[in-house]
């Protein structure tokens, strides 16, 4: 009887694609054609379908249900939801700022040197 063993052969998955320049020529000036045609089609698509989404929202929101949002935006907060909180606080234009510092040195090797100088490194003089 044989022994047989289980190889398992794993290809890195770098090495099992191609570039988008290497997949460009292998195919015919055709061929990228309708790609890239069904490329701009889907594209397409995909803007009429946010754009529909937003609309339909928009449509479906009178006075009412907007009123009734914010009511439960606010019973949600009084609760103790801080998201709900932290929504009606940004919304109202009382968001803190947020403050980044940012602290060190900066290495410029070229810190001291005249203009004259530094034109004559671009030059290669």
């Amino acid at each position: 009887m044989l022994n047989k063993k289980k190889v398992n052969i794993v290809a890195k998955k770098e090495d099992n694609l191609m570039s988008p320049q290497e997949l460009n020529a292998r195919l015919t000036p055709e061929q990228r054609k309708k790609n890239a045609s069904k490329a701009g089609k889907q594209s397409a698509q995909n803007r009429r379908a946010i754009k529909t989404f937003k609309q339909a929202f928009e449509e479906e929101l009178d006075e009412k249900k907007i009123k009734d949002l914010v009511i439960s935006m606010y019973e949600k907060a009084k609760k103790g939801d801080t998201k709900a909180f932290e929504l009606i606080r940004d919304t109202m234009g009382q968001k803190p700022k947020e403050n980044i510092n940012v602290s060190g040195e900066v290495n410029n090797p070229f810190a001291g040197m005249s203009t004259d100088e530094l034109r004559k490194i671009i030059d290669g003089n």
